[in-house]
């Protein structure tokens, strides 16, 4: 098509679409703008976003008002398309012992100023269009359309909610009329966010590094005669069992952290740079060069019997923070504050490795110093 052919058809698109007369044929130019506006994503279609995803389904369905329901469960995937104009949404799972399928589209018309859905499936062979509104925030939209009842044989009409709490779980619930002609909910499916695993190579990474932390602590004590293990190098330095009591205390206190804070934060979508982070954390962490002052819960008080008790304490928990990594897919997943930026459960995995290392480091500076005990 040449470009004067493509503008001509620009403005007779732009001419359809607004309902100009003819003798208010806006230029090439301006048919281009008018195209341009309506074309472009909004405000809208960013509430549409924390759809996009995949989901477990649970719902439950009433045949009529004041029946008990009948329970299913099933899996949804929702992609964003066309530039994020629309989301694609698709359905597996079961019905009444049968399975179902289904899929539609949901969007957002800048020239209606409406969310404008339709949605297809297995159980018929008809097409059901909606249209509807948010509550100016998108935790809330409710969609309105028409429908064949096809046992009156007659028009009738459903009204749909989406009700979205926080960024993994929504819930769209369906109403429509019952045998007395006032509403009531034909349906209600709460969708969960299923977590992407953790990439094979991250979990590799993780493992190793937590795994050679840990032998390169061990091997630097290994040996150590009780002299050798409470010699401090000056009054304000940590003896090697101070280091390794302080190692065994972080290693709680930081997975403390981790599971109540960073896990339990709401999932986040934002892109990062997640080997940018890796790298950073595990550089700077265990950089001698850089300083920090240990909290008073991981401050060494002899809460530990012996050096060997807490070097015997620090690898049950190593132990522990190693079989966390393996089983918890979902460590990319959620994000929170830490000293070096945001960083996800994995990150502050790596961070606690990055921490044994620092500090091992600082136990065989220890070792060196020339007044350091022979044995």
């Amino acid at each position: 098509m040449t470009l004067r052919r493509g503008l001509c058809a620009l403005t007779l698109a732009a001419l359809l679409a607004t309902g100009l007369s003819a003798q208010q044929t806006p230029s090439a130019e301006q048919a281009m703008e008018i195209m341009t506006k309506y074309a472009t994503p909004g405000p809208h279609h960013k509430h549409l976003e924390p759809m996009v995803g995949n989901w477990t389904t649970k719902g439950r369905f009433w045949m009529a008002p004041g029946a008990p329901p009948m329970e299913n469960t099933g899996k949804a995937s929702h992609k964003a398309m066309l530039g994020g104009r629309f989301i694609k949404v698709t359905y597996e799972g079961d019905f009444a012992g049968q399975a179902f399928s289904g899929e539609g589209t949901i969007g957002y018309d800048n020239f209606k100023k409406k969310y404008v859905e339709t949605w297809t499936d297995n159980m018929g062979t008809m097409t059901l269009y909606a249209t509807g509104e948010c509550d100016g925030q998108g935790g809330t939209r409710t969609m309105r359309g028409e429908v064949d009842d096809l046992i009156t044989g007659k028009p009738s009409w459903f009204r749909s909610v989406y009700r979205f709490d926080g960024a993994d779980r929504y819930t769209l619930e369906m109403y429509g009329p019952g045998p007395d002609g006032k509403e009531f909910r034909m349906f209600e499916i709460a969708h969960t966010r299923v977590a992407a695993a953790l990439a094979p190579p991250d979990l590799e990474r993780g493992r190793k590094h937590l795994e050679q932390s840990r032998s390169y602590l061990e091997g630097a004590v290994a040996g150590l005669s009780s002299k050798q293990w409470n010699y401090k190098a000056a009054p304000d330095r940590w003896s090697p069992a101070e280091i390794v009591e302080h190692l065994a205390l972080t290693e709680d206190f930081l997975m403390g952290r981790i599971k109540d804070g960073v896990m339990k934060a709401p999932a986040s979508r934002e892109p990062r740079d997640l080997r940018a982070m890796d790298d950073k954390i595990l550089g700077v962490v265990a950089d001698r060069t850089f300083t920090a002052k240990a909290p008073e819960p991981v401050t060494p008080a002899g809460k530990f019997a012996s050096p060997q008790a807490a070097l015997a304490a620090f690898i049950e928990r190593r132990s522990r923070t190693i079989e966390f990594l393996k089983n918890t897919p979902d460590l990319r997943a959620h994000v929170s504050d830490s000293p070096l930026g945001k960083a996800d459960g994995y990150q502050m995995l790596l961070f606690i490795s990055a921490h044994t290392e620092r500090h091992t480091k600082q136990l065989l500076e220890a070792m060196a110093d020339p007044k350091f005990p022979k044995q």
